[in-house]
């Protein structure tokens, strides 16, 4: 659910165009600072987040206008950097995503389980170089979505 967190753009420099880390396009060290310290500050609004799951939920409703507060400044705040900006904007924009674990605190920060669902069926993918029509995709596709099935009706 809140992927985002740890996988859509933690504005590291992959979020970046790929012309603006070419040698000849590097980042001014004003836009590394720019992305260093808008990663701090979302890593400090993250670790807040996993604190807040673990609050009593009197202490839960006092937080959950800072931690709104919080995103709203760390997302809105313009930097020296366009490209940044625009990532940030974008982000913005999926606050209640981001943000769900305020009203579900049971629900995690991550989707780490959903990741290692699949990683098996990606690499079978790129090490096969994908399949070579309709029906072989629809194939792959069914016989990796039983997989999992078959896998918890046998530990059941």
């Amino acid at each position: 659910m809140l992927s985002a967190w740890l996988t859509s753009s933690f504005l590291s420099l992959d979020s970046v165009p790929a012309t603006q880390r070419d040698p000849a396009t590097q980042l001014t060290q004003s836009q590394r600072l720019a992305i260093e310290t808008v990663q701090d500050q979302i890593w400090e609004l993250y670790q807040d987040l996993k604190t807040y799951k673990t609050l009593t939920t009197e202490q839960q409703q006092q937080q959950k206008a800072t931690l709104e507060a919080s995103f709203d400044q760390i997302f809105t705040t313009p930097t020296s950097f366009e490209t940044l900006n625009q990532v940030l904007g974008r982000l913005k924009k999926r606050k209640a995503e981001l943000l769900k674990v305020l009203d579900r605190p049971d629900w995690p920060l991550h989707n780490n389980a959903s990741e290692q669902d699949i990683r098996e069926f990606v690499t079978k993918r790129k090490i096969s170089g994908s399949t070579r029509s309709d029906q072989g995709r629809r194939c792959r596709d069914t016989f990796a979505s039983l997989n999992p099935n078959c896998d918890s009706s046998v530990a059941d």
